[in-house]
């Protein structure tokens, strides 16, 4: 699927240059290899120069997972979106591997050591235990395939709208799987489930495209705050660690310098200057309608709007969590950068102070 967006040419560009590079790296490095074992010198060092100098403990190379190939049969006759504007990036189907094997630990300083301590998790309180999710790992996997008291969950992370999601994997007796695809809709990601093939949306949870069309995962309650409160307020959490099953660049900064412009990777159908476009805002429902407000204003002291006579919306930050209260009752809120947001909700009405 093509698109005339510059941004998006570029970024497939600058992926066909890459791949052309990479080809010539990989014959020289084979002419290489095939000198060292000529010479006697083959090393048994096997880190990649990103993973080599990275302090935490990852899969070994004999249990790393190798995906396969795959390509999902989405029954496309089904849609409540428009296809013509699903942008099929250089990516494909699990090139950002999904998790369906995530493992943790209670010595909390063994994975904290790679984490600054101001970086965000999810963080997930069951019945009988506690899970803490870094965002480190997520960005380089989208998707991890969990449990939560032996209940089947998905935890998300769509790193260009930075929107976290939450869901139940089972649905009318079926427990799905998912897995990334590389396709965007409105600059959020879409996934795809092991049962139907169907695409679903990371942002909201429901099924946009395929048989499984008209259905909507359910939306879990969690929390997003940093690592150092999580563990603080969690002693006996379980933290998930970077053995993975996969070699990833935890390390990698390059969505930093998207996160402090302005740029978008597809184009947006539906602007707003409400807000700015990188603002993080909190959506919420009430009644058959869409409310958003900036984070920012959320996490000041003292934060209230009035939308009418009998509905207040207030904000309590307690050790880096932000409650979003209606009438002093907690109440569940999607994050996500505003322009994602307007572009799927553009009937959304914003509340400022």
């Amino acid at each position: 699927m093509s698109s005339k967006n510059p941004i998006l040419q570029k970024y497939n560009t600058i992926a066909k240059i890459y791949n052309q590079v990479w080809l010539i790296a990989i014959i020289f490095a084979v002419g290489l290899f095939v000198m060292q074992i000529a010479t006697g010198n083959i090393s048994d060092k096997k880190d990649s120069p990103e993973t080599s100098d990275f302090e935490c403990y990852q899969t070994p190379d004999e249990e790393i997972i190798q995906l396969d190939k795959y390509e999902p049969q989405t029954n496309t006759e089904f849609s409540i979106i428009e296809y013509n504007q699903i942008i099929r990036t250089k990516l494909t189907v699990n090139e950002i591997p999904p998790i369906n094997n995530p493992k943790f630990t209670q010595k909390h300083d063994e994975v904290k050591k790679c984490i600054n301590n101001e970086e965000n998790v999810i963080v997930l309180e069951g019945l009988d235990e506690t899970k803490i999710y870094p965002l480190k790992i997520l960005r380089q996997h989208l998707v991890i395939n969990d449990f939560l008291d032996d209940e089947p969950i998905l935890v998300s992370f769509c790193a260009l709208c930075n929107s976290p999601a939450v869901y139940e994997r089972n649905l009318k007796d079926k427990t799905f799987t998912f897995g990334t695809t590389g396709l965007l809709y409105r600059n959020n990601d879409l996934f795809y489930d092991d049962l139907t093939d169907s695409l679903w949306s990371q942002l909201n949870g429901k099924a946009v495209v395929g048989d499984s069309v008209g259905q909507s995962l359910t939306r879990k309650n969690f929390k997003i705050m940093s690592i150092k409160n999580a563990v603080e307020q969690y002693p006996e959490s379980k933290l998930m660690t970077f053995d993975t099953g996969f070699r990833r660049n935890y390390q990698d900064k390059s969505f930093e310098d998207y996160e402090e412009n302005k740029t978008t990777l597809s184009e947006v159908i539906n602007i707003s200057e409400e807000f700015e476009v990188k603002d993080t805002v909190y959506a919420f429902e009430l009644g058959d309608q869409i409310y958003a407000l900036n984070s920012i204003d959320a996490k000041k002291e003292d934060f209230s709007i009035k939308i009418d006579e009998k509905t207040n919306v207030s904000a309590i930050s307690e050790d880096g969590f932000t409650k979003l209260l209606i009438n002093n009752q907690e109440t569940q809120y999607i994050q996500s950068y505003w322009y994602v947001w307007h572009d799927h909700y553009p009937e959304t009405i914003t509340l400022k102070p």
